[in-house]
């Protein structure tokens, strides 16, 4: 850990809505794919998914 940085949320952009999608529709890689550009706070880190 020391000087590590632990990102503790992300953004994930999507060029359509994922919920009104239908099955036959956009999958989620395409969505986030085709989305444009997000806002962030910090540009690297270590992304922690079992509690480091």
């Amino acid at each position: 850990m020391g000087d590590s940085r632990i990102i503790s949320e992300l953004t994930i952009g999507l060029s359509a809505d994922a919920l009104s999608a239908k099955a036959d529709g956009p999958r989620l890689a395409t969505l986030m794919q085709g989305a444009g550009s997000t806002r962030f706070g910090c540009n690297e880190g270590i992304v922690d998914a079992a509690g480091f």
